[in-house]
Formats: structure tokens, C-alpha cells, sequence
């Protein structure tokens, strides 16, 4: 619409071109749908100036539009020049006002124009005002008032629309109440009130933040069973949650099934599957996808090249991370706070201090302010250099610039100096943890456990399980986590292995992680067969082999090329309901093709597909060779290349 004004304004200019008043309406219209209020009022007054006589239709369209925009006192002021022209007050004009003071954060003065709009005669309180004001006590943070004014629309014979409860299902969910959410879902079906493509798109965004990745497809599976056909804004949400869970290849399947249905990726489709690809450590593959971004006429934001530095980053693809910045800046989309302190962590962490410096003093020229995140990651690196007084005077600067710490912080600055051996720097984090009022808890000793094992000491580990229960602060789950990761590494197996033993008795059981770090080191060594054992012991117990332990097991094959033991292994891990990982996988594949083994390698792709539930394949087969296929990190400068183009294509 901005193009379309620009473009009736240089014809106004060059040719005299004068809009007739239908467009002014239609036009009017339109941009108080799309909250451009303002924009609005100046072609209100444009059109007045033009001698064209305003109708009660346009009056009531810059007002709704100023309201939305929570611009109250100038739809006020249109609304005194609309009595003076003798127009009469409409319910529309009274619910654009209590919408205006909604989105204007005044609720008190919403209820009043609500309370005046019952009052007068012919401007009863319709279901759209009564959700307006349910909507803006919810944004409040008001939800029992919010709730009380849906059962108040009932009384009075206006009931709540699924605009009301899919608003109220919203807040429930921004605060974390799933059962009351499902309550009021559960009651909007009972009253023959029928959820729309939003409401099961609340619903299932909740489930995937949560984690619940399984129920959200359930939600998902009904939208579609009751006819609806999800926005993209519904598979992002999903598509998001599968990557969350490391689940590359189901979120694949769903980019699939929405190009099969017609519904349009976004640019933040992509930006899901691309971290999703960064997260399993495969930024290259991320990189590939820009060629699908560009081809469907999409250009990448700054969220698209932060995941990709960041993903870069952290996979040590230095150059091709710097490559991406510069190019950042050359298409218009400057680097922020995020795009900067992903290469001050990875420089910290790879003692590089004097380049992580560099990128601070970008970020202190361009005015970003540096964070926690930031901070700690310097604190960090100058431990690791054993520079820990700066690193202590940089601690001390954060304690005082930034009021709200937590023990979490603490326990990080204490990790990066007991790792360090650092023991009087540590003491005296310890004294000023206690002097802001906090204990040493379970993870704080948990740092110092962790900090003795650094050093190689593992006699002095055990000791200090012993000390944790004398101090009524008995040793949990990650304490014994982190002595039994430092037995394996020293190859002291057979005491982590009684270690294991020791949990059981004190009533620990371990969890999937103590029995990947134990059949890690077994298989370390050769020593397959005795990590088989532990397989077996994980499921009798009821735990499930993750990818992590699955994919060790078949990393042992894969290198000695043994892919009959590979079969064997991915078959048994299947029966246990383990997916392999796609990546280990793609490993196998790749090995079999490379031997001739075409049909075997076939089966492998179906056999994995099918129990990652993966139900439509025809979907996710276009992305197969895609997802096992090697990497070409050089196709990433030229692709870098396309999109510096297309960014000059679009710049005004």
C-alpha cells in the first residue's frame, strides 16, 4: 500500500493525477485494517483537502485505525469533529475507543466507555467489545477479571465467541497454565462455540515450548481431522518444537507437507529448520538451505544470519562465520548484540582474547551495550588464559552494573576458576556469594567436585562426595554425573562402574546420561561387549538408549567399515525404540553407496523414516539426498554471493 501511495503521489506531481473519492474510501479502509493508523489520518486529510466531503463510514475508519494504533486523545479529537458535523455515535465508534484505551495500557478508561456504551440506547455491548476488553485485561496480566468478564458475557446474553476464548487460551498459555488452557478449550467445544486455525495454533506453540512435542502433533492431527488447513505460522510452531528435540527429519516432513498443500514457507520456516540443522552440528547443511530461501523469493533477515554465525561458530567454521558478517552489513542488515558475542564466546573459548577484544570494541563503537551473556563469556576466557585478576575485576564491574544477579552467575565465575585451580579466587566468590545472602547449594559443590577432577585429582572427588553428605547437602544426580565422567576419562572404569552401584544403593537411579558416559568409555576401548551389558541393564530399568549412545555403538562399526554389525546394532536399537540420528545414519548410508549396496542402503532410508514417524515419505523424499549427502562448505561464498546481490536488488 506504501508503494501504491508513493506511486499516486509521483503521478499527482508529474502528471497533475487526482484520486476520485472511491479510492480515498477503499483506501482509508485498508490501512485501518492494517493498524496503519496515522498514515490513515494524512490521507484523511489529503482527501478533505481535495474537496471531497467525508462519510460516516470514513470517520469511523480513521478512528478505528488511530485506536488500534493506541493513539486515544487524536481519535478523540476526529470523534468531537464527527458530533459537530451532526453524526450520531455507533456502536463501531465506541468499541474502536475501548479497543484505543486497551492498546493505550488504560483499562480503567476502556471499562468507562464500556459502562457509557451499556448505558446508551441502540450501542449494546456486543461480543467483539466484550473480547476487546477480555483481551486488554489479559495483556494487563487481569486473567481472573478477564475470566469473570467472559462468564459476565453469558449472564447477559452475549455469549464468548472463539475470538474470547482463543484469547483467554493465549494467556493461560503465556503463563504457563496448560490445564486451564485446556479447560477453556475443552469448554468453548461444549458450547458449540468451534476453535479456528488460531486457536489450535496457541495450542500447539504452548505444547512445543514446553517440550511436549508428541501431544502438540496430537493437536495438530485434530486441527486437520476437523477440516482446518494450518496457516504457517502452525508449522512453524511445529517445526520449531522438532527441532528443539534435535528431530531434523520430521521437521523436514513437515516442510514437505506444506509445499504439498499449497501453504507458503516464510523466511521464519527456514530460520526454524536452519537452527534446527545448526543444533545437530550440521551449519553446513544450514547454508545449503539458503539456496531454498532464494529460490522461493525469500531474503534473509537478521535472524537468518545470526543462527548461521552463531551455528558456524560453535562448529568452529571461523571464516565462513567472519565471511557472513561482512555480508550482513553490505545487504543492509547490520550486526547486533547476538552476531558479535557468538564470536566473543568461541574466540574466549579458544583463548583467543586479543580477537574476542576486537569484536568487544565493535560492539562499544556501535553503542551495543555488552550483557551478562557476554560479560561471563569474557570471565571465562580470561580464566582460561590465567589472567583470573582481570577476569575478577570484570566480575566485579558486572556485580556493580547490573543489580539483578543470581547464584547461577556465581557458580559460573566459580566453575571457570576452580577448573583453573584457582582456590583463593574461589573463596572468595564463595564469601561474596554469601554476603549477597546465598548459600552454596548442590551445584555449587557440584563446581568444586568438578574442579578437583579438573586437576586430575579423583581421589579427592570421592572425598568430597563424603563431605556433601556430612554437610546435609548429600550428593544428586549431576554430582555423580560429573565423578563418574572424570573415573572414565582417567580410565579408572571398573570405580565408575561401582560408582554406579553406590547410586542405587542411596537411592539414585541413574538417568540415559551416566549410561552414555560409561558406554562411551567402554566403547572407547573396544570393550563392546561389556557395553552391550549395560544396554541391556538401561532397559530392564526402563530407560530408553538415546541417538548419542546409538550413534557411539555404530560409530565403533562405521569406521572399521563393519556395516553388517552397523545393521545389526541399528535394528536392535529400533526395537527399543531408538531412532539413530539421521546424521550416523547419513554415515551408513553414504558407506553403503560408496560399496554398491543400493537396495541395503534403500531399506536403511525407509526402515529410519518409518520409526521416526515419519507417516507421509513422498513428502520428505525430495529432502533425503539432501539431508545424508556430503557437505560443500565452498557452494556457502557463492551462495553468500546470490543473496549480496539480491540485497542491492532490493535496497530503495
Amino acid at each position: 500500500m506504501l508503494k501504491l501511495m508513493g506511486a499516486v503521489e509521483d503521478m499527482r506531481r508529474k502528471h497533475g493525477f487526482r484520486v476520485n473519492y472511491p479510492c480515498y474510501s477503499t483506501l482509508l479502509m485498508c490501512l485501518a485494517k492494517s493498524d496503519m493508523g496515522l498514515t490513515a489520518f494524512s490521507v484523511f486529510e489529503r482527501m478533505l483537502g481535495d474537496g471531497f466531503v467525508a462519510s460516516g463510514i470514513d470517520y469511523r475508519c480513521v478512528i478505528n485505525g488511530l485506536c488500534k494504533n493506541g493513539l486515544v486523545q487524536a481519535a478523540e479529537m476526529l470523534f468531537c469533529r464527527v458530533l459537530k458535523l451532526g453524526f450520531v455515535l455507533d456502536v463501531y465508534v465506541y468499541t474502536s475507543l475501548v479497543l484505543g484505551n486497551c492498546r493505550a495500557g488504560e483499562i480503567s478508561e476502556a471499562f468507562r466507555v464500556f459502562g457509557l456504551m451499556s448505558e446508551r440506547d441502540g450501542c449494546c455491548v456486543n461480543s467483539v467489545t466484550s473480547s476487546i476488553l477480555v483481551h486488554g485485561l489479559c495483556e494487563a496480566g487481569k486473567l481472573d477479571e478477564a475470566c469473570k468478564l467472559k462468564e459476565d458475557m453469558s449472564e447477559k446474553g452475549c455469549p464468548p465467541s472463539t475470538r474470547t476464548y482463543t484469547v483467554l487460551i493465549k494467556a493461560m498459555c503465556d503463563k504457563g497454565s496448560i490445564d486451564w488452557a485446556f479447560s477453556l478449550f475443552d469448554e468453548m467445544i461444549k458450547k458449540g462455540c468451534k476453535p479456528n486455525v488460531h486457536t489450535y495454533t496457541v495450542l500447539v506453540d504452548m505444547l512445543c515450548r514446553e517440550g511436549k512435542i508428541e501431544e502438540a502433533n496430537g493437536i495438530f492431527r485434530k486441527m486437520l481431522k476437523n477440516g482446518l488447513n494450518p496457516a504457517t505460522v502452525t508449522y512453524n510452531a511445529l517445526i520449531n518444537g522438532y527441532c528443539k528435540e534435535g528431530r531434523v527429519v520430521a521437521a523436514f516432513e513437515l516442510l514437505g507437507i506444506m509445499e504439498r498443500r499449497q501453504c507458503k514457507p516464510n523466511i521464519r520456516t527456514y530460520n526454524e529448520l536452519m537452527e534446527g540443522l545448526c543444533k545437530v552440528d550440521r551449519p553446513h547443511k544450514a547454508m545449503a538451505l539458503l539456496r531454498k530461501v532464494i529460490n522461493n523469493g525469500l531474503v534473509p533477515n537478521e535472524i537468518t544470519f545470526n543462527i548461521l554465525v552463531n551455528g558456524l561458530c560453535r562448529a568452529g567454521e571461523i571464516i565462513m562465520a567472519l565471511k557472513i558478517l561482512n555480508y550482513m552489513s553490505s545487504i543492509g542488515v547490520e550486526p547486533d548484540r547476538f552476531s558479535y558475542t557468538a564470536f566473543v564466546d568461541k574466540f574466549c573459548k579458544m583463548e583467543r582474547l586479543e580477537q574476542a577484544g576486537v569484536f568487544l570494541g565493535l560492539m562499544m563503537k556501535k553503542g551495543i551495550t555488552l550483557d551478562e551473556v557476554t560479560l561471563t563469556s569474557l570471565i571465562h576466557g580470561y580464566c582460561k588464559i590465567g589472567e583470573t585478576k582481570y577476569a575478577f575485576s570484570l566480575f566485579e564491574k558486572m556485580v556493580a552494573d547490573m543489580p539483578l544477579m543470581s547464584p547461577h552467575t556465581f557458580n559460573i565465575f566459580l566453575d571457570a576458576l576452580v577448573k583453573e585451580a584457582k582456590v583463593i579466587e574461589g573463596n572468595a566468590i564463595l564469601g561474596k556469594m554469601v554476603k549477597y545472602g546465598l548459600v552454596p547449594s548442590v551445584v555449587t559443590y557440584t563446581i568444586l567436585v568438578g574442579g578437583v577432577r579438573q586437576v586430575g585429582d579423583m581421589s579427592s572427588s570421592l572425598k568430597m562426595l563424603e563431605i556433601m553428605k556430612r554437610d546435609n547437602c548429600p550428593p544428586n544426580i549431576c554430582t555423580y554425573t560429573v565423578v563418574i565422567n572424570g573415573l572414565c576419562q582417567s580410565g579408572s572404569l571398573e570405580e565408575a562402574k561401582n560408582l554406579l552401584v553406590e547410586m542405587r544403593k542411596v537411592g539414585i537411579s541413574p538417568n540415559n546420561v551416566i549410561y552414555k558416559i560409561l558406554i562411551m568409555g567402554l566403547c572407547g576401548t573396544g570393550r563392546i561387549s561389556e557395553a552391550d551389558s549395560l544396554i541391556q541393564e538401561m532397559v530392564e530399568y526402563g530407560l530408553t538408549p538415546d541417538s548419542y549412545i546409538c550413534a557411539c555403538i555404530i560409530s565403533y562399526f562405521c569406521k572399521n567399515r563393519d556395516y553388517d554389525n552397523c545393521f545389526e546394532w541399528i535394528t536392535r536399537f529400533l526395537g527399543y525404540g531408538c531412532v539413530p540420528s539421521f546424521a550416523f545414519c547419513g554415515d551408513v548410508i553414504v558407506g553403503l553407496q560408496n560399496e554398491g549396496r543400493l537396495q541395503e542402503a534403500d531399506w536403511l532410508i525407509s526402515e529410519v523414516l518409518r520409526n521416526a514417524g515419519v507417516e507421509d515419505q513422498i513428502a520428505i523424499s525430495p529432502y533425503i539426498d539432501f539431508l545424508v549427502e556430503g557437505d560443500e562448505p565452498c557452494q556457502g561464498f557463492e551462495l553468500l554471493n546470490v543473496i549480496e546481490q539480491i540485497g542491492h536488488k532490493e535496497r530503495p
